[in-house]
């Protein structure tokens, strides 16, 4: 992100500028939700190499923060268009009303539900910055991002770690080998969807 905003300018000023912006969007969306992918399925096989069977139960964990932390970094990314237009004040409005729902989030949902609503308070707080940042983004300068891939690629995502839970494999090399069987297929159908078919905008 340093270096993207450190560059977003220049690229926003030349023709074509924002064709590029939207397309970086896809390109990276694809990118972390493979590594997302990764994560989530290999943190299975993994927890048994460095951990005891009373911290395996923690892997189930790993693809809600994963999906928290991508929302963090496309919102990041929408973000870098206040930098372009010149009100970084924009940006601090965004996260500061993230950081007030995630507050929230922890206050209401950590005493009942505790590990599990300090999850779900980051993928929360995170949504709120993902959205809201889109929204004042979007009235700032409208971009016709490629909806239908994006929305492609977080289906491709999903269904991949879905599979992987339902099918529920048990034991190190049953493990690794499904999650190596639905990452390698994970790049191909992200470029695909990233490089083909035409665009949707809202």
């Amino acid at each position: 992100m340093l270096h993207w905003n450190s560059q977003v300018c220049a690229i926003l000023n030349e023709p074509g500028g924002e064709k590029v912006y939207a397309r970086s969007l896809t390109y990276l969306m694809a990118g972390l939700c493979g590594m997302v992918v990764v994560l989530s399925l290999f943190i299975q096989p993994g927890l048994r190499l460095i951990v005891t069977p009373g911290f395996y139960g923690a892997g189930v964990l790993v693809p809600w923060l994963a999906a928290a932390y991508l929302m963090r970094s496309l919102g990041a990314h929408l973000q870098s268009v206040f930098t372009a237009e010149g009100k970084p004040g924009l940006e601090a409005r965004v996260n500061t009303v993230g950081a007030l729902a995630c507050f929230a989030a922890y206050a209401l949902l950590i005493p009942r539900f505790k590990l599990w609503g300090a999850v779900a308070a980051t993928l929360a707080g995170f949504f709120v910055i993902l959205g809201y940042g889109f929204w004042e983004a979007q009235r700032l300068r409208r971009f016709h991002f490629e909806y239908r891939k994006l929305l492609r690629i977080a289906l491709f995502t999903a269904v991949a770690i879905s599979a992987f839970f339902l099918l529920r494999p048990t034991g190190f090399w049953l493990q690794s080998g499904l999650a190596v069987l639905l990452t390698t297929a994970m790049p191909y159908r992200c470029t695909l969807a990233a490089s083909t078919g035409r665009s949707g905008t809202l």
